[in-house]
C-alpha cells in the first residue's frame, strides 16, 4: 500500500467515466485539462456530490456541476426531459457519481487494499463552499458534456492511523512469537 499517483487517479477517472457513459448515456465527454484545489466555491446554481473512502485509503470523490449539467445527466440516464432540478435530478447526479466514484474505488482497490465508499450527499443550490481539509488537494478530473462542463474531484491518501496501527499489532506479533 502506497501513495496513489495522481496521474492513476486521472487515468482511472477518466475510464470510469468514459464507461459510464459509453454504456448508460447519449454520448461520451470530452475531457478537460486536469488540475487541483482544495476548495469548492460557488456562486452560481450548481450541484455538488460528495462520497467518503475509508480503510487502507481514505478522502473522497465528488462530482461538480451546474443545474443545467445536471438536468441534462438526469435527462441522459433516466431518458426524459428535466426543465428544473428537482429531487430526480439530484437523485441521478447521486447514480451517476456513485457510479464513478465506485468503479474508480474498485480499480484502486485492486492496488492498495480495501476501500470503503459512503453514501452519496449531494447538495444543490448558490452561494456555498466546501473545503477539503484532508492532507491533499483534489485531483479535478474536468469534462465537456454536450454545452456544459462538470468535473470529477479526487482525494485520496493511505490511512496513516490504520497503518501505524497494522504496523504496532504486527511488531507486537513478532515480539510475542521470539
Amino acid at each position: 500500500m502506497g501513495v496513489i499517483e495522481s496521474e492513476t487517479v486521472v487515468e482511472l477517472i477518466r475510464e470510469s467515466t468514459r464507461t459510464l457513459f459509453e454504456t448508460m448515456m447519449d454520448a461520451i465527454p470530452e475531457p478537460l485539462p486536469v488540475y487541483r484545489i482544495s476548495t469548492v466555491r460557488d456562486s452560481h446554481e450548481s450541484v455538488f456530490c460528495l462520497i467518503g473512502f475509508s480503510g487502507e485509503m481514505m478522502g473522497s470523490g465528488s462530482l461538480h456541476c451546474s443545474g443545467a449539467c445536471a438536468r441534462q445527466l438526469a435527462s441522459a440516464l433516466l431518458m426524459g426531459e428535466y426543465l428544473e432540478v428537482d429531487a430526480e435530478v439530484l437523485d441521478a447526479v447521486a447514480e451517476v457519481t456513485n457510479m464513478i466514484i465506485g468503479n474508480f474505488k474498485t480499480a484502486v482497490e485492486e492496488r492498495h487494499g480495501v476501500i470503503g465508499i459512503s453514501t452519496p450527499t449531494v447538495i444543490y443550490g448558490e452561494q456555498y463552499a466546501a473545503r477539503n481539509f484532508g492532507a491533499s488537494d483534489w485531483i479535478v478530473v474536468p469534462f465537456r458534456y454536450h454545452d456544459t462542463e462538470f468535473d470529477l474531484r479526487v482525494s485520496l491518501q493511505p490511512d496513516k492511523a490504520r497503518t501505524r496501527r497494522t504496523e504496532q499489532l504486527l511488531n507486537h506479533r513478532e515480539a510475542l512469537s521470539s
